[in-house]
């Protein structure tokens, strides 16, 4: 189908380089509002949302976070660096 195309996978290391783990979140099938988030290339000359890694305060469990670079205007489309 047209939507198999696509692919809306977020790749993350989380780890020291000895050990660690690959986090892949497939966003295609289930995620929030922030799956729309566009890499700035060809869109932008630089991003306005950047992403973190924390531990959640309550569970500890490790959440992936967004946050705005600089001021963004209503109606503005958010883009990060998705990396290489």
């Amino acid at each position: 189908s047209a939507v198999e195309q696509w692919e809306y996978i977020f790749e993350e290391h989380v780890g020291g380089a000895e050990g660690g783990v690959y986090i892949h979140v497939d966003a295609l099938r289930v995620g929030n509002e922030l799956r729309f988030v566009n890499d700035y290339r060809n869109v932008a000359p630089e991003p306005n949302v950047g992403f973190r890694k924390e531990l959640h305060p309550d569970t500890g469990e490790l959440v992936i976070t967004a946050h705005t670079l600089r001021q963004v205007v209503p109606g503005e489309e958010f883009l990060a660096d998705y990396g290489n």
